[in-house]
């Protein structure tokens, strides 16, 4: 018993040293301030630092090596003061060059998150953040500030009755614009468009000639800022009318404001109890009743109740099919032709809900703007049902910064409530290992996020092309067996049995998948099969009837075809290449397919050392063995092991015996004929010694000789 407790504890030991070498990431995001910048270092138990002075700004020491995530850092902020960061080689230090006169103030702002503040003026007296690394105070920093440009006199009068300058050459590649200059042109076409709408702005096909060069400039030349007679302008204060990209008014906030619909400060149970008295005489409903009630299960995240009140007491009321749109995106439902469709352009709420009921976005046409409004104004509770689904639309659809800020709004009121959408975040990242970290956080809280974490962990495991464990495989059929008709579970079901190693169970699932998994799993699964699948379980799924093969990608019908073609089965390989794939792919199946001509003719005029090999294999299953090794010894790549086999094979011994490997050159002199003396015992001896010889050759030709594995 004690020999086995010292073997326990020894195990654990190892684990957690092994543990211990994977350094944590450390989430590094910044923010400017009047007066201050301030950098947030955040990771999973980050305690243990020390912040000292370099020549050019500070240096942050941790206690334990990692790995720091600097995407992040310039995102929002200027290098005004913050010039540069960059991490030490060793991973235990992030260097802060400092672009002003200013100096550094960190703390601890709460387990997991250290604060460094970049504050104007100089550093107070007898800062401990002023001292080198060796513990020796440093010389104050000194910084220029960039001087102020003088303003510049431009008369735009002057400008516009010059003459145009005249047209830059043509060039070959149209310089692609720049985000803020998308924005900006955005922006100054909504504006004009609705100057147009409002008969403020006269849109013409061309704009007029300019007047000649020597035309007299309005001198008198000013801008009108007062109201023309019969129209009426609106101040930036005044309220707009919102529209979708088709003119169509949007959902006026107060009727989709889910926000105003609920009081946090009251438990669900006591925002419930009276809303049950909603009908009057003759079972009729009380049109203001049944509206509370309704947006009260909303507000809650009851979405199936509140359509259930809306269909049976309320299909008359003027915002019942808001209702039901509304309802069907609280429970993660699609509503593409709902009454939200084209108002994800709008600027209230409107565009949040629609957004959240349309299955595919297009970034151009999302006010992301409004979307983040709308979604910081929801209770905690909505926001962490909602925000993972919908942090996904916008990652699918290539809008990782609104992602990152629909991430930080769930984080708001709930800390651990991101563990989730930060997965599927490195997923889009091509971060698996990452992803898989945050997703078993994720499932290790439970809750009603536990499928979508096993899900994305499942998803992460097959970007890594990592085994899944057993239990990961049980725990995502339970989850099936309650949720049969959901496509992600029934997708990761699986690819979690592909990756376990049971492909008889994966396959046998595809088959009955629904089209919109089948389309998406199928090639996952091949490739699957392809890298990680024994040889058993290639012969058995990847030997095809007849063409054509499945849908896959091209690397991993060849990698299928390559294994296929080493255990022998060139026609099942020709299959997965198909007619017109690799000629050389095609080749190497040809040849175990025992079609060594056709193999010959497609090889033909083809350079190279891998065309001369196959070339050579065809002509020693053909029976020409000196012609394929004379091939061999033209080619600079050719392979030397093959190209003695081929010398073999012809009987070239004088090859052998002058440029062949060492064992060679001593087998084949023995070859030689014993020269005779004329007497027998002289001739005798003379053989005895050569067949010593001989044998010795011999043996050390076999030893040298690497055995063959059995098949």
């Amino acid at each position: 018993m004690r020999w086995f407790l010292l073997l326990f504890l020894w195990f654990a030991g190892q684990s957690a040293m092994a543990q211990s070498t994977q350094p944590p990431p450390v989430a590094v995001t910044t923010g400017d301030h009047p007066s201050f910048t301030r950098v947030v270092l955040e990771a999973p138990g980050l305690t243990g630092w020390r912040l000292s002075r370099l020549a050019d700004g500070y240096v942050l020491r941790l206690r334990r090596a990692a790995s720091f995530n600097l995407d992040q850092a310039f995102r929002v902020i200027t290098r005004d003061r913050l010039a540069d960061l960059s991490a030490s080689e060793d991973g235990r230090g992030l260097r802060l060059t400092l672009g002003c006169t200013c100096h550094a103030v960190g703390f601890d702002y709460r387990p997991g998150i250290v604060v460094i503040d970049l504050r104007d003026g100089p550093p107070p007296e007898g800062s401990s953040f002023e001292l080198t690394e060796a513990g020796e105070p440093a010389p104050p920093l000194h910084r220029t500030q960039p001087a102020a440009r003088p303003p510049m006199a431009w008369n735009w009068t002057d400008h516009a009755l010059s003459a145009p300058p005249k047209p830059a050459a043509p060039v070959a590649v149209a310089p692609v614009p720049d985000p803020q200059t998308l924005v900006l042109r955005d922006a100054l076409l909504k504006e004009l468009a609705d100057g147009a709408a409002r008969g403020l702005v006269d849109p013409v096909v061309r704009l007029p000639d300019p007047p000649a060069r020597g035309a007299t400039k309005p001198g008198t030349a000013r801008v009108g800022l007062l109201t023309l007679p019969g129209l009426t302008g609106l101040s930036p204060q005044d309220p707009r009318p919102s529209l979708t990209a088709g003119g169509a008014d949007c959902a006026a906030p107060q009727r989709v404001n889910v926000s105003d619909w609920g009081d946090p400060d009251l438990p669900p149970a006591a925002q419930l109890t009276d809303l049950s008295d909603f009908l009057g005489e003759f079972d009729r409903a009380d049109p203001e009743a049944l509206a509370l009630a309704v947006r009260r299960h909303l507000w809650l995240g009851f979405g199936a109740e509140a359509l259930v009140l809306v269909d049976t007491f309320g299909a008359d009321a003027a915002d019942a099919a808001l209702w039901r749109s509304m309802a069907r995106a609280v429970d993660g439902d699609p509503d593409p032709e709902g009454p939200f469709a084209g108002m994800t352009a709008c600027d209230g709420p409107a565009a949040l809900w629609a957004t959240l009921v349309t299955p595919t976005l297009s970034p151009p046409e999302v006010n992301a703007p409004a979307v983040l409004a709308a979604f910081s104004a929801l209770p905690p509770h909505l926001r962490r049902s909602l925000g993972p689904g919908l942090t996904e639309k916008f990652l699918r659809a290539g809008d990782g910064s609104t992602a990152q800020s629909l991430r930080d709004a769930m984080l708001r009121g709930d800390p651990a409530a991101g563990a989730l959408v930060d997965a599927r975040i490195a997923l889009r990242r091509d971060q698996p290992e990452q992803a898989a970290a945050e997703a078993e956080a994720a499932l290790a809280r439970g809750g009603p996020d536990s499928a979508a974490a096993l899900v994305t962990l499942i998803e992460a495991r097959f970007q890594a092309r990592k085994p899944l464990a057993p239990a990961d495989v049980t725990a995502v059929a339970a989850m099936r067996h309650e949720q049969p008709d959901d496509p992600a579970l029934t997708r990761a079901m699986i690819l979690a049995q592909g990756l376990a190693g049971s492909f008889d169970a994966a396959f046998a699932d595809l088959q009955s998948a629904p089209a919109q998994v089948l389309a998406t799993t199928t090639p996952n699964l091949w490739a699957v099969l392809a890298e990680m699948g024994p040889d058993s379980a290639v012969i058995t799924h990847a030997i095809l009837p007849a063409p054509p093969a499945p849908s896959a990608a091209e690397q991993t019908r060849l990698q299928l075809a390559k294994r296929l073609t080493d255990l022998g089965f060139g026609a099942a390989a020709q299959i997965w290449i198909g007619p017109d794939g690799d000629p050389l792919a095609l080749a190497a199946a040809e040849l175990a397919a025992g079609q060594a001509r056709a193999a010959l003719t497609r090889l033909a005029g083809r350079p190279g050392g891998g065309a001369a090999a196959l070339r050579a294999r065809a002509l020693l299953a053909l029976g020409d063995p000196g012609t394929a090794a004379d091939l061999l010894a033209g080619e600079a790549e050719g392979d030397p092991a093959q190209q003695i086999s081929a010398r073999i094979q012809a009987r070239d011994w004088d090859i052998l015996r002058q440029s062949g490997p060492a064992t060679w050159q001593a087998a084949t002199a023995e070859l030689r004929p014993t020269p005779r003396s004329g007497g027998p015992l002289t001739d005798g001896r003379a053989i005895l010694t050569q067949s010593a010889a001989t044998r010795a050759a011999v043996a050390a030709l076999l030893e040298a000789t690497p055995e063959q594995a059995a098949p």
